[in-house]
C-alpha cells in the first residue's frame, strides 16, 4: 500500500551549510554550490558576468606584473578635505596608484607626474623585495590624509593637491619618550666617579645638562646618582631688596649632595626615541637645536656627500654622532612606471656621523638611501630642518621592521604591529594632530623630568603596552573605540570615564582570543566588523543588553568544514569588502595555495543571514587581482557598487564588475558553470523508502525578447536549469542511484512573436518532471547552461510512501 505526500519548498535562500549532518539537514540550505546568486525573495540565480565595466575606459598602465607581488585596494574618503572625491587606492607591490571613485573608475585613473607612490622609498633597514612587495600593506585615512602602513614600510602620510592633482608623499617619524633606564652597573643610590656611556645616558634622560653633571663632578669628584633629581641642586640667590621666591637661580652642589633621595628613581622621558633605530636617543634638555640655513650635495654615484651650513656653531666634529629632524625635498627621476616620470619626496631626517671637512657651521656626512639619479628638482629645500644631538643607547637596535597596522581614530594616528621583543606590544598613537608635525609626535609635550612643567595632557600622545598582544594584523574604528586585531586575538581601545579617548583616560579590553591571520580580511560595517582567522570568520558587534563589543564566529555553525579546507598561505591573503546597498560582505581568496589571483568569492548576504559562493576560472595571465566597494552606485537592479581589478597584460590592469548582460568573465569566456546541491529530504521519516514520481519545478521566466534568426525568432536571455535526483545519499553513479539529468526549463506553450519586444504574457516557467528512483532520502541538485540564465523560485515534490520497510 502507498501513501501520497506533496512537499512544497519555495526558500531556497538559506545559503551554503557543511556543517549538519545529512540525517538533519533543514530545508532551504546547500551542501555545496556555486555561481547561484542568493536573492532575499527566496530565489536563487546564475550570477552575470564578471567583465569590464559600462563605458569602461582605457587600461591603466602599471609597474610590470611580477608573481608574488601583493595587491591590494582601498578606498579613501574625503580627499583632501572635500567631502565629494573620494579615491580608489590600488597598491600592487611597492607601487599605489590612484583613481576616482566614479562609477566608471577605469575612466578615473590619475596619469602624469605625481600620480602614483612608490613604497621602495620609505622601506627599513636591512629589508628584501620579499618583505616589502609581497606582503599586505595598512591604509587609514583621516583630516583628508591618506596614512599607509607595512611591516618593512616606515609609516607615510599621502596628501593631494588638487590644483595639480599630484599626489605627494612624507614619512611619519615616529618619536616615542625613553621611560626605560640602559643598564650602568649602578643602583639607584650609586654615585660613581667615573663616566660610562650607560650612566651618561640614564642622567641625560632625568634631565641632566652636561655642563650641571660636569660641574658635579668637579665640584665632588663623583657623579650624579639615578635617584638624584637636577632641579634639587639649584638655590636662590637674592639681595635685601629682592623677595628669595623672585631671585636667580645658580647651582650649588653641595645643595644637591645633601639632599635626601629616597629609593625610587628620578622622572625618566628626557630622551626621544626613533621607534625605527632605538640605538641613540635624541637630547631634549640643555641642547639648543641648529637650524639648516642651507645645503649642497656631491652625486657619487649610489650615494652623496652632503654639505649642510648651520644658522650656528653646531659643536660637532669629525666622528660625532648628531640628528637632523624636520628635513624634506622634493624631486623627480626620468624612471619610467608605465610611461609616467617618477616623484619622489625624500628626507634627511635620522641620526648621521660628521666626517672630515665638519667645522663650526658646517656639517658633511655621507647619504646612501639614493638609488637613482637626481633629473630635477621640484623643491630641493622644500623643508631644511634642524641639526640635533644624539646620545648612544647601549641596549637599543636598528629594527629591520616597522608598525603594519595604522588607523586614524581620536583626532589621532594609531600605529601598532612591530615584531621585534622592543615593541612588539606597543600600539603607538599621536598627538591631537592638528597638522602634519603631529602625525609622529607619539609623546606627551612636556617633558617629564622638569621642575614646573611635566605634566600629562588629554591631547598628548603616547603609546600603550598591551600585555599578550603580538602579532598584530589590522586597526579599525567601531563606534567609539578602536579595535587592534592580532595573532592572539582583538582587543578595544576605548574612552575612559569621559567616553573619548584621551592620552590621559583610555581602557583597554581583550574581547576575544580568536586571531586574525589576514590584514586585509578585516572590515567595518555599520557598527560591527568582521575579520578572518585561522578558526573562522567572526562578527564583532554590540551586545543587545550591555551595548558592550562581543565577538561570534559567523562560520561555526555554517561553513566551518569549508573554510578549514582554506590552505592557510589563501587564509593569510584574503581580501574583504562590503557592498552596502545590497548588505553584502565579500571575501575573496585563491584556493590552491600557489596561484596567483583571486577565484573564489564566499560571500555573506546579511539581509538572507545566509552565505554563498562564486567561482572563477584562473587563467595563466589576466588574473583577478582585488576587490572594493565605491561609495555611491546604491542601485542594486544595477549592481555597479562592486568593482574588481583584473590584469588585463603585464603592464596594464583594468576594472570589471557584475552589471553585465551575458554570462561571460573578464577572459571573454563563460564563468564557470552554476550548480546548487540541496540537503536531502525525507520528510522527516528514515525508515520508510518513497519515490518522487513527479516534481514540479516553478522557475522565473528570464526571456527579455527575441531577436530575428533567419525564418525564425532567437530568444534574448534564455534560461537552462538541470535537475539531477540522488537517492540513499549517494555521490556515486555505480550505485544506479543517481537519476538522470533534466531540463527543468521548458516552456509549456509555443509562442511565436511578432516582434523583438514580444513575451508570452507568463512570469513564471512551471514544469512537470518524471523523477526515476526510490530510497530512503532524496538530495536534488540543479546546474545550468553554458551561456543560459537560470532563476529558480521552488519546487513540489509529491511522494509515494510505501508502509514497508
Amino acid at each position: 500500500m502507498e501513501l501520497s505526500q506533496k512537499k512544497d519548498l519555495f526558500k531556497l535562500n538559506q545559503g551554503l551549510n557543511t556543517e549538519i549532518n545529512e540525517l538533519n539537514f533543514p530545508d532551504g540550505f546547500t551542501v555545496d554550490e556555486a555561481n547561484y546568486e542568493l536573492l532575499v525573495d527566496g530565489s536563487r540565480r546564475r550570477r552575470k558576468g564578471l567583465a569590464n565595466e559600462s563605458g569602461v575606459g582605457a587600461a591603466k598602465s602599471v609597474d610590470t606584473f611580477v608573481a608574488g607581488d601583493f595587491v591590494q585596494s582601498y578606498l579613501w574618503t574625503d580627499v583632501g578635505g572635500d567631502p565629494d572625491l573620494n579615491i580608489v587606492c590600488y597598491r600592487q607591490g611597492n607601487n599605489i596608484y590612484f583613481a576616482v571613485a566614479d562609477e566608471t573608475i577605469s575612466g578615473g585613473w590619475y596619469t602624469g607626474d605625481g600620480s602614483s607612490i612608490d613604497l621602495g622609498n620609505y622601506v627599513t633597514t636591512g629589508a628584501t623585495t620579499a618583505n616589502t612587495e609581497e606582503i599586505a600593506v595598512s591604509f587609514s585615512h583621516g583630516r583628508g590624509t591618506l596614512f599607509v602602513s607595512g611591516p618593512y614600510i616606515k609609516t607615510i602620510f599621502v596628501t593631494f593637491d588638487s590644483a595639480t592633482s599630484r599626489f605627494a608623499s612624507e614619512e611619519v617619524g615616529i618619536r616615542i619618550r625613553d621611560y626605560g633606564d640602559q643598564e650602568d652597573g649602578t643602583n639607584l643610590s650609586t654615585e660613581p666617579t667615573s663616566l660610562t656611556d650607560p650612566h651618561n645616558y640614564n642622567l641625560r634622560n632625568r634631565g641632566w645638562t652636561n655642563t650641571d653633571r660636569d660641574q658635579f663632578h668637579t665640584d665632588l669628584s663623583k657623579y650624579p646618582a639615578r635617584n638624584s633629581l637636577w632641579w634639587k641642586g639649584f638655590k636662590r640667590t637674592y639681595g635685601t631688596s629682592v623677595a628669595e621666591a623672585d631671585g636667580q637661580k645658580s647651582w650649588d652642589s653641595s645643595k644637591l649632595d645633601n639632599e635626601a633621595f629616597g629609593g625610587s628613581s628620578a622622572p625618566r622621558g628626557s630622551m626621544f626615541l626613533n621607534v625605527y633605530d632605538t640605538s641613540f636617543g635624541v637630547e631634549t634638555s640643555g641642547v639648543v637645536a641648529v637650524d639648516i640655513s642651507t645645503w649642497t650635495y656631491i652625486d657619487n654615484g649610489g650615494n652623496w656627500t652632503v654639505t649642510l651650513t648651520t644658522s650656528g656653531v653646531h659643536g660637532y666634529g669629525v666622528g660625532d654622532e648628531f640628528t637632523i629632524s624636520g628635513h624634506q625635498m622634493y624631486g623627480y627621476s626620468d624612471i619610467l612606471l608605465g610611461t609616467e616620470q617618477y616623484d619622489w619626496l625624500k628626507t634627511f631626517d635620522g641620526t648621521w656621523t660628521a666626517v672630515t671637512g665638519t667645522t663650526g657651521s658646517t656639517l658633511i656626512f655621507t647619504y646612501t638611501p639614493m638609488t637613482y639619479d637626481v633629473d630635477g628638482w621640484f623643491d630641493q629645500f622644500l623643508s631644511l630642518g634642524q641639526v640635533g644631538a644624539a646620545r648612544v643607547r647601549p641596549s637599543g637596535t636598528v629594527h629591520t621592521d616597522a608598525p603594519r597596522a595604522n588607523c586614524f581614530f581620536a583626532g589621532r594616528l594609531f600605529t601598532a604591529g612591530m615584531y621585534n621583543t622592543e615593541f612588539a606590544d606597543s600600539v603607538f598613537f599621536s598627538q591631537i594632530a592638528d597638522g602634519p608635525e603631529k602625525y609622529g609626535r607619539c609623546y606627551q609635550d612636556a617633558d617629564p623630568t622638569d621642575e614646573n612643567f611635566n605634566a600629562l595632557t588629554s591631547a598628548d600622545g603616547g603609546h600603550i603596552i598591551i600585555p599578550g598582544m603580538s602579532g598584530v594584523q589590522e586597526m579599525i574604528q567601531v563606534r567609539n573605540s578602536l579595535l587592534v586585531f592580532a595573532n592572539e586575538g582583538v582587543w578595544e581601545v576605548s574612552g575612559g570615564s569621559r567616553g573619548v579617548f584621551t592620552a590621559d583616560g583610555y581602557s583597554v579590553r581583550k574581547i576575544t582570543s580568536a586571531g586574525c591571520s589576514s590584514p586585509t580580511g578585516v572590515l567595518g560595517i555599520e557598527d560591527s566588523a568582521v575579520y578572518t582567522g585561522p578558526s573562522g570568520i567572526y562578527v564583532v558587534s554590540p551586545n543587545q543588553y550591555t551595548g558592550q563589543l562581543e565577538a561570534q564566529s559567523s562560520t561555526e555553525q555554517t561553513i566551518q568544514t569549508l573554510w578549514n579546507q582554506i590552505p592557510d598561505v589563501e587564509q593569510q591573503k584574503v581580501q574583504a569588502a562590503y557592498d552596502s546597498s545590497l548588505r553584502r560582505a565579500y571575501f575573496m581568496y585563491g584556493n590552491n595555495g600557489t596561484q596567483i589571483g583571486i577565484d573564489t568569492m564566499l560571500i555573506f548576504d546579511a539581509r538572507a543571514g545566509a552565505w554563498f559562493k562564486y567561482t572563477f576560472d584562473t587563467p595563466t595571465n589576466n588574473v583577478l587581482l582585488t576587490g572594493f566597494a565605491i561609495p555611491n552606485a546604491d542601485d542594486t537592479s544595477e549592481n555597479k557598487k562592486m568593482k574588481f581589478i583584473y590584469e588585463a597584460s603585464t603592464t596594464t590592469v583594468q576594472v570589471a564588475d557584475f552589471a553585465q548582460t551575458t554570462f561571460d568573465d573578464w577572459d571573454g569566456t563563460n564563468g564557470p558553470l552554476p550548480y546548487m546541491v540541496l540537503g536531502h529530504d525525507n520528510i522527516g521519516d528514515w525508515q520508510r523508502r518513497r519515490q518522487a514520481p513527479m516534481i514540479t519545478v516553478f522557475s522565473k521566466k528570464t526571456e527579455t525578447g527575441y531577436t530575428a534568426a533567419g525564418n525564425g525568432w532567437d530568444p534574448v536571455n534564455e534560461s537552462s536549469t538541470l535537475m539531477t535526483a540522488y537517492w540513499d545519499f549517494t555521490d556515486d553513479a555505480v550505485t544506479n542511484k543517481i537519476g538522470s539529468q533534466n531540463e527543468v526549463y521548458r516552456h509549456v506553450r509555443q509562442f511565436v512573436p511578432s516582434g523583438t519586444g514580444d513575451t508570452d504574457g507568463y512570469p513564471l516557467v512551471i514544469t512537470r518532471n518524471k523523477v526515476r528512483g526510490r530510497g530512503r532520502s532524496l538530495q536534488l541538485r540543479f546546474d545550468g547552461a553554458t551561456d543560459k540564465d537560470s532563476h529558480i523560485l521552488g519546487f513540489t515534490t509529491n511522494y509515494k510512501v510505501t508502509r514497508k520497510v
